[in-house]
């Protein structure tokens, strides 16, 4: 089986280290509280204190509510701690932190090591009834990206599914993901350890905004459905979920051994001037995020290139096997929606400057993709010959979006329905515009789950807001029952009727999708 690279699953200066900071007035005495029962109005009393939101349109909303202490200073590249309870009310109005990360493009950055937070909508008024839990975790390579972008809030989805939404924070980069020998007794994989506390959180609090705890689904896109087969496979979050979403997040990346893992991390300590073993961790602890995360410059495109690429590893704790090889032997022990969108590649050729390539350097970067998989050259340019499309970046864009997501997302239904387990599968078909691309691009889809802002990628139109609403009703019905239901019915994925559901404005099932193409990846 194909194991593709975990790259390919994507696409400030310290505060003290006491008590949150993030949008309200903090401090670590007194307080605590229960997040038991369901509570109605915009305070909210919840174990570490109270928090205090807003309300409008029939949704309630919290933000920035910290769920962990700040990872500062002595705490950098250690496992997150949970927060202190606070004595004053948490303002969650304000505008959360970010993680620090790199800005698409200009390269600048952005954020603060402050930012383990999280978001909540619930309806107003408060439900009589626990509601249905969805917990997003967004994507971005595992070097960006955030909660707070607004495609992300998630007051449509609580107004069309009648659920809690929640999202999260987590470290990336270097600061969630750096390994280095002088760190060897810390905790690893501190970003996937972020989002367990976070759910955590929300087993031991979302009553209390109306959530059932015993009713979460856990949805992710790109290294946030990367981030689902992670936790699909790790035992330390067993239980706290019961279903779960990925969306153009392949569980098939492969995991850097330790070795890999501590050899980047090498190669940053000397970029940043930390080379003495003996003191690198107290060194490294006493740079800014920003030197760190500048030190060294990531792949052209988020894979192409020799740049450093940043996520979770095979850390014999958090993941000890490949997520992928896990489902294959064993499967999913709760049900799953995973797809993809049809031009998935299109975005990493973009962003690599890729698009206008002839037809020899296509050739070439084929043939380095293929080495990187462990194939022959030739196999590839067979299955995507730069004639049969109507541009060489076309014909490199569906080997990417064939061997990087569509395909291990079938293979991943085909192995949890193959131990029993419940799948379902979408590919997603509409064409929606940004930075110049008119496809499907990998993420086109988020828009329409969330349901704004349309109006950002293509002229509203009532077909894209049934499109939208569809969507919804499917995620949301799915995240209630498991089952997504819909008027047009979507099926339980077999390998015998091998189906899935095209969503476009004309939404279908559809059988056998890119069967030739996903039979020779799958065969590798």
């Amino acid at each position: 089986m194909i194991a593709v690279s975990a790259a390919l699953a994507a696409c400030g200066s310290s505060s003290d280290d006491g008590g949150p900071s993030t949008g309200g007035s903090g401090g670590a005495a007194g307080g605590g509280g229960s997040g038991g029962a369901v509570q109605s109005g915009t305070q909210i009393q919840i174990e570490s204190g109270e928090v205090d939101g807003e309300s409008a349109d029939g949704v309630r909303a919290f933000r920035g509510i910290p769920y962990a202490e700040p990872p500062v200073g002595p705490r950098r590249f250690q496992a997150p701690e949970k927060i202190k309870p606070w004595s004053t009310p948490f303002d969650a109005t304000g505008t959360p932190n970010t993680c620090p990360q790199l800005a698409t493009g200009s390269n600048a950055f952005e954020g603060d090591e402050d930012c383990l937070t999280l978001n909540v909508w619930a309806p107003d008024p408060a439900p009589s009834a626990p509601l249905p839990t969805m917990v997003w975790i967004h994507g971005g390579a595992f070097t960006g990206g955030s909660a707070e972008e607004p495609t992300y809030e998630g007051d449509e989805l609580v107004r069309t599914g009648n659920v809690v939404v929640v999202s999260m924070n987590y470290r990336l980069g270097p600061l969630g993901f750096l390994v280095h020998p002088a760190l060897s007794g810390e905790a690893k994989n501190l970003g996937l350890r972020d989002q367990r506390l976070a759910l955590e959180w929300v087993r031991d609090n979302v009553a209390a905004f109306g959530g059932d705890p015993k009713n979460v689904t856990i949805f992710g896109e790109s290294a946030g459905g990367v981030s689902v087969c992670a936790h699909l496979t790790s035992s330390g979050s067993q239980g706290l979920f019961q279903r779960a979403i990925s969306e153009s997040g392949p569980c098939s990346a492969l995991l850097p051994t330790l070795a890999q893992s501590e050899q980047q991390g090498a190669d940053l300590a000397q970029a940043v001037g930390c080379t003495d073993e003996a003191t690198a961790a107290e060194c490294l602890r006493g740079k800014t995020a920003e030197e760190l995360l500048k030190a060294l410059p990531l792949k052209s495109g988020v894979f192409f290139g020799n740049g450093a690429s940043w996520g979770p590893l095979n850390d014999g704790d958090v993941l000890s096997e490949n997520p992928e090889d896990v489902i294959l032997k064993q499967g999913a022990n709760v049900p799953v929606i995973f797809g993809s969108n049809a031009n998935e590649g299109d975005l990493f050729v973009y962003l690599a400057g890729l698009g206008t390539i002839g037809e020899p350097a296509y050739n070439t970067i084929a043939a380095t993709f293929a080495s990187g998989l462990g194939i022959p050259a030739q196999d590839l340019l067979d299955q995507y010959p730069a004639a049969a499309y109507p541009t060489p970046a076309d014909a490199l864009s569906d080997a990417i979006g064939d061997a990087g997501f569509v395909c291990p997302m079938r293979r991943a239904v085909r192995g949890i329905t193959a131990n029993g387990g419940t799948a379902y599968l979408y590919h997603f078909t509409r064409a929606i515009t940004l930075l110049g691309i008119t496809k499907s691009f990998h993420g086109a889809e988020l828009p329409f789950v969330f349901g704004k802002p349309l109006s950002t990628f293509t002229p509203d139109s009532p077909e894209d807001a049934a499109l939208s609403k569809a969507m919804q009703g499917y995620w949301t019905a799915f995240a209630a029952s498991a089952d997504p239901g819909g008027t047009v019915a979507w099926p339980k994925y077999t390998e015998t009727a091998d189906e899935h559901l095209t969503l476009d404005h004309a939404i279908a099932v559809g059988s056998a999708l890119k069967k030739d193409k996903c039979d020779f990846w799958d065969s590798i």
